[in-house]
């Protein structure tokens, strides 16, 4: 079931170790730093979330970057990620 779930969560829930959760943690800041300069700068934000991903690696880059593919191809979630 565990294989199932998307998104940061999935490395935890398939049974990764929770280093790649404190990785995940540790990056954040950077992250969401790159993305506001890159949004400020003009970047719109999809071109901001490639950026980043190229500059920064990572555990969490991959997730943006995996996040970013399957927006451009159009990924529907479901009604779970709908939400109330």
């Amino acid at each position: 079931m565990g294989d199932l779930v998307h998104g940061p969560r999935r490395v935890a829930a398939a049974g990764g170790s929770t280093t790649a959760g404190t990785t995940i943690a540790v990056r954040l800041p950077d992250i969401l730093d790159l993305l506001v300069i890159s949004v400020e700068a003009g970047l719109g934000f999809e071109q901001a979330i490639d950026r980043t991903v190229a500059a920064v690696p990572g555990a969490l880059s991959e997730e943006f970057a995996r996040m970013l593919q399957e927006t451009r191809v159009g990924y529907d979630p479901g009604p779970s990620a709908a939400g109330p």
